[in-house]
């Protein structure tokens, strides 16, 4: 008898799958629900089910039967007295089918997000490697997210395979309890002096990752770098951990290597260079965080990178001084300048302690940041200089926004202490006009004047712009009447942003807390009248439609 194409569809496992995968994006009980449907359903919802898991419990779950809350793992009796390599040799020898329906289903699992293991559940996994003829459990693993918290302990190479590409290593600072309970003494990591066992191991365990990650508060330091270089299919490395602190060489070993890379985050201290640019032909995203004189050390000719489009420079050590402000000429005359469509500039420092040999000759926020304006194919900038010294006003707005014209997305961090560094709320204006393509803008703060002009006619065709973020513009501005201390009206302030940007995305205060919050922001009862401005405008144009039809 011939299947109707209705019933076909119903039963193509390959339908099925890309089914259950949108299936998937929703509530996972829905999912489990469709495997229990049929047979023909049970094998492809099991295969999404199981592909993505937040943890490894409901692995340890179908095994032993029980189930583990991830805030109770290590109170768990069955973690503390039971043996892990005896229960697994029972199942194998005894329960062959849960063992094999257990292979099968791990067989699935793609991703974990929170590998996070006490030591007894890291000795279940040497004892399910161990009865698994050596081979790892997890043979489609594709991305995975391990808390390595014992510096000796090398579980993660043997989840690892082939076809492990995505690795975020996070190692802690404290390592786990040992065995005397969740009231021993924790091992130091600074204990452990060598290179972990589980980075050296790592290129011949896992040699196809294409992304690696490693952050946490302690480390080995830069002697990973020689366990990472062999990883040559990487091109995505980010070295957030803090101890991992590069000089010169290390980073050009890392470069030189890797040739794939295409997005790098390093912590570099002491950089010191005179040789030969460093080529970078695939390098895209370049991420650095030191002191403002290493960073000026690293554009100074050592990269020579023709495609990288992405800059991002964080400065967080020693006093501010006017070496922060020598990176923006620099990146301006870096032979990647013209590539450059992205760039962040951030300096976080105390701003009590500003070392300025000449005050004068920086006095403005766009003087500062001159040489970026000559790059008008920038669409994507942010800019932080937590100086008081450092003045920006209306000028200031008006000669960023007419030098960049294809800016999509904006942000300008400056202090909000004192009136000169204010620019006024009629300086959104100038973005108005000059950036058309602007969708996202970010300031510290402006200030609101006693009263402000807005045109009838709305503007034609209307400016993009969708996400607008004024931070510390509106707490605390408005009195009970909602009337500025500028005497300014919400309303006014309302139909200001409601004509320069109509096409504004207002915030959705979905609990208490935030719709809370966002009272003392300021900013909410300027969003409730654009709201009720907008409601008015539809009205208005419906009975216009009903008269017209009537007519």
């Amino acid at each position: 008898m011939n299947q109707s194409p209705v019933h076909a569809t119903l039963y193509n496992y390959d339908l099925l799958l890309c089914l259950f995968e949108h299936v998937h994006l929703g509530r996972k009980t829905t999912l489990a629900s469709c495997a229990l449907v049929c047979h023909a359903w049970e094998e492809p919802a099991s295969y999404v089910l199981w592909s993505a898991l937040k943890s490894f419990h409901p692995l340890w779950n179908l095994l032993i039967g029980r189930s583990f809350s991830p805030d109770a793992r290590r109170a768990s009796a069955f973690w503390e007295y039971t043996d892990a390599e005896d229960f697994v040799k029972v199942v194998v020898e005894r329960e062959p089918e849960r063992w094999k329906r257990f292979l099968h289903r791990a067989s699935h699992v793609r991703e974990v997000e929170q590998g996070s293991c006490g030591k007894r559940e890291l000795a279940f996994i040497h004892a399910l490697t161990k009865y698994n003829q050596g081979r790892t459990f997890l043979p489609s693993l594709y991305r995975l997210s391990w808390r390595h918290a014992v510096p000796t302990d090398t579980s993660v190479l043997l989840l690892s395979s082939q076809s492990l590409r995505d690795l975020q290593l996070i190692i802690s600072r404290l390592g786990i309890e040992s065995t005397g309970g969740a009231f021993a003494t924790p091992e130091r990591y600074q204990d452990y002096h060598d290179v972990d066992p589980v980075l050296v191991g790592l290129a011949a365990s896992a040699p196809s990752l294409t992304r690696l990650s490693i952050a946490g508060g302690e480390g080995p330091g830069p002697t990973v770098v020689p366990f990472i270089t062999p990883l040559t299919h990487l091109r995505e490395l980010y070295l957030f951990n803090q101890a991992i602190l590069l000089k010169a060489d290390h980073v050009r070993s890392l470069l030189e290597s890797l040739e794939n890379l295409e997005v790098v985050f390093v912590r570099i201290y002491d950089f010191s260079y005179d040789g030969p640019a460093v080529c970078t032909p695939n390098l895209q995203d370049l991420r650095l965080q030191g002191s403002s004189k290493d960073l000026c050390s690293v554009l100074s000719g050592f990269l020579d990178a023709p495609h990288l489009h992405s800059l991002t420079l964080k400065s967080e050590e020693g006093q501010y001084s006017q070496m922060d402000h020598y990176l923006f000429p620099l990146i301006a005359s870096s032979n990647f300048a013209r590539s450059l469509r992205k760039v962040s500039v951030t300096v976080i420092k105390d701003p009590s302690e500003v070392v300025w040999n000449d005050p004068a000759a920086f006095t403005s926020y766009s003087t500062i940041i001159q040489p970026l304006l000559q790059l008008p194919e920038l669409d994507d900038v942010e800019i932080c200089l937590a100086n008081p010294l450092i003045s920006c006003g209306d000028a200031d707005i008006a000669a960023i926004a007419r030098a960049w014209p294809r800016i999509q997305r904006l942000s300008l961090a400056y202090s909000p202490f004192g009136p000169r560094n204010l620019p006024p709320l009629a300086s959104l204006q100038y973005f108005v006009d000059h950036c058309p393509e602007l969708r996202q803008l970010a300031m510290t703060k402006l200030t609101l004047p006693e009263h402000i002009e807005v045109p009838l006619a709305p503007r034609d065709p209307p400016h993009p712009l969708m996400y607008l973020d004024l931070k510390m513009t509106f707490p605390g501005a408005f009195d009970r009447e909602g009337v500025s201390t500028g005497k300014l009206e919400i309303a006014l302030v309302a139909r200001f942003f409601d004509h320069l940007f109509p096409n504004l995305v207002l915030s959705v205060l979905e609990s208490f807390n935030a719709r809370r919050f966002a009272k003392l922001s300021g900013w909410t009862e300027v969003e409730q009248e654009i709201r009720t401005i907008r409601s008015q405008r539809l009205s208005d144009q419906d009975a216009v439609i009903d008269v017209a039809a009537r007519a």
